[in-house]
């Protein structure tokens, strides 16, 4: 049985079009695999700060101070709910052709040396995120998905193969603040995305819809 976190980003509550997907996922996911096995952070209302000098010398010092250890402690927390999953699923609204810095600061605590990643002996840097897969849910006002201007994608191919999680892939909403966007009709496709992404998934089948993006 399958363990997944979701993670939230949206400042917005009503008209938050990624809450909306997530939600949809939080639905699908439980129907098979029950409510226990779902841990669910919300960014809005935990608020992760950005990295301090105390919280950087906690995570590489060999003997790092108490004000160090004492910064670490939201990081640790954050580390163990997401190595405790095997599902990783992120609501992305994309703010400014970017995701939000609430969730770069929650990304900044757990991508970590010693606990996602590992420098080797030759100096060469290790993922150790294998056996997870991450699942990227987000939403844009513009029609620019797998343009130039996509900044999400490729962000997280990169984190995704730094940290050595096994594979990521997307489901977009675009053009919400277009005149005539109506969400509802949005929803119909990007729920049975969801659900054939995690039937397939729980299959173990190597290929996912062709709809998702690769």
């Amino acid at each position: 049985m399958s363990r997944a976190l979701v993670i939230d980003s949206s400042s917005r509550y009503v008209g938050s079009v990624t809450r909306a997907l997530t939600q949809q996922f939080i639905s699908t996911f439980e129907e098979s695999n029950g409510e226990s096995n779902l841990v669910y952070r919300d960014l809005a209302k935990s608020s992760v700060p950005h990295l301090s000098a105390e919280a950087i010398e906690g995570f590489f010092s060999p003997t790092p101070s108490l004000r160090a250890k004492r910064a670490t402690v939201l990081s640790d927390l954050l580390l163990e709910e997401f190595l405790g999953a095997d599902l990783i699923c992120i609501g992305v609204p994309v703010y400014n052709f970017n995701l939000p810095s609430a969730l770069k600061a929650y990304l900044d605590q757990i991508v970590r040396i010693g606990k996602t990643f590992q420098k080797q002996g030759d100096g060469r840097l290790q993922g150790l995120c294998s056996g997870k897969d991450i699942l990227v849910l987000y939403s844009m006002g513009g029609m620019y998905k797998d343009t130039d201007m996509d900044f999400i994608k490729p962000y997280f191919k990169a984190i995704t193969n730094f940290i050595g999680a096994d594979r990521v892939d997307f489901v977009a909403i675009e053009g919400t603040s277009r005149a005539g966007f109506k969400l509802e009709d949005q929803l119909g496709e990007s729920g049975e995305l969801i659900q054939n992404y995690l039937a397939k998934r729980g299959k173990k089948e190597n290929t996912l819809l062709s709809m998702l993006s690769e």
